[in-house]
This record gives C-alpha cells, sequence and structure tokens, in this order.
C-alpha cells in the first residue's frame, strides 16, 4: 500500500546507514517483535530481517538502544494476540481474547513465557528510558494528536523519547514520519519512496 502522508521527519534507509558508535537510537516495539519473539517474522515477508541486521550491526559497533515500558505493554499485546490467532489456527476456531486467557490456560500460560523471553531480550540489549505519565505529559499528547498520525501509544513514546534527548527511532511505521525533528531510520518501502518524492530522504 502507497504511503500518503505528508513527510515532516527525516527519513534514513537503514538499508544504506551503518550505525555508529555514537548513535542512539529508539526501537520501536514492532522491530522487539520480530527480533525477539520466535515466530515474529511471519512467511513471506523475510524482507523484515533488515530490521534485526540492523539491531545486530548497531550493537556490534556500540551503539546505544532504548526501550520504554510502553514498549512491554505493546510487545505483551501482540504476543498475546499472535499465540491467540495460532492456537485458533490449530482448532479451526476464532478465539476472543477473554476466552484465550479463560479456558486455553495451557496455551495462555505459553503466551506469557513467550512475553517474558522476549522482554529478557530486550532489556539485556536496551536501556529503558523512563515515562511519567503526569497531567503535563497528557496534554502534550492531546495537543500534539490533531498534527500527526500516532496513536497513543505512540504519542507517549513521542514524548519520552524528546523528554530523553532521544532523536532517532528505529521502525518500520510510517506514522513517525508525519513528526517533525525526529529521524526515521526504516526499511519500509512505501515511507521510503515517499520520502525520496517529497525529499525527505536523507540516506
Amino acid at each position: 500500500m502507497a504511503f500518503s502522508g505528508t513527510i515532516l521527519s527525516n527519513v534514513i534507509d537503514i538499508n544504506n546507514y551503518i550505525p555508529k558508535d555514537k548513535d542512539n537510537f529508539f526501537v520501536d516495539t514492532n522491530v522487539w517483535f520480530w527480533l525477539t519473539y520466535s515466530k515474529g517474522i511471519p512467511q513471506g515477508r523475510s524482507y523484515l530481517h533488515i530490521y534485526n541486521q540492523f539491531i545486530n550491526s548497531a550493537l556490534n559497533n556500540n551503539s546505544k538502544l532504548y526501550h520504554s515500558g510502553l514498549t512491554l505493554a505493546e510487545l505483551a499485546h501482540i504476543i498475546e494476540k499472535s499465540e491467540r490467532e495460532i492456537h485458533g489456527k490449530v482448532i479451526n476456531k476464532t478465539i476472543s481474547t477473554k476466552d484465550f486467557r479463560h479456558l486455553f490456560s495451557v496455551q495462555r500460560l505459553a503466551a506469557i513465557k513467550e512475553v517474558e523471553t522476549s522482554w529478557l531480550q530486550v532489556e539485556s540489549l536496551a536501556e529503558q528510558i523512563e515515562i511519567n505519565i503526569c497531567e503535563n505529559i497528557t496534554d502534550n499528547c492531546v495537543t500534539k494528536m490533531p498534527s500527526n498520525s500516532l496513536d497513543g501509544y505512540d504519542l507517549m513514546i513521542h514524548e519520552s523519547m524528546l523528554n530523553s534527548g532521544i532523536l532517532n527511532i528505529v521502525t518500520d511505521d510510517g506514522d513517525y514520519t508525519t513528526v517533525p525533528g525526529i529521524n526515521v531510520y526504516t526499511s519500509n518501502k512505501n515511507v521510503l519512496l515517499a520520502a525520496l518524492q517529497q525529499k525527505r530522504l536523507i540516506l
């Protein structure tokens, strides 16, 4: 699907960028999902391995990686959803979130183990930036919401990045490109094409 948004960030193609020892990156949840969850990269989307390669390159070159407490909330949600859908296919039945939690205890426990394993990896690879979800933060998020395409989680993550002085984010999510003043490191082909056309592509 073509990316139709107006790009206000700087966009960097991770296929053409080698991380440096003075770089710092906030790593978006989708990238942690692909890197740390055992079933994170679905069939037919092998191109997503480029994010894992970029993270490994950043670590090898002593770049600093960061995550947020909100990363855990998102990661736990999407891993549980994935495990629920996988089990639904096994039994040929659509399973609601509540039913998965209450009726399929063995499978839910397995999902929790997957979350724990992923989170241990995230914590071992990246530092956590703090976010104080106070009135000032929530007011900033509400104020900025009309001017970009970020959802509630990402608005708060963006605020935590700014408060920590981090302007680089590694993500496949094109919504971050609607935020001015940050650098979006991505391999999303549609975003890269739009950034080239809008003269926002740095590399």
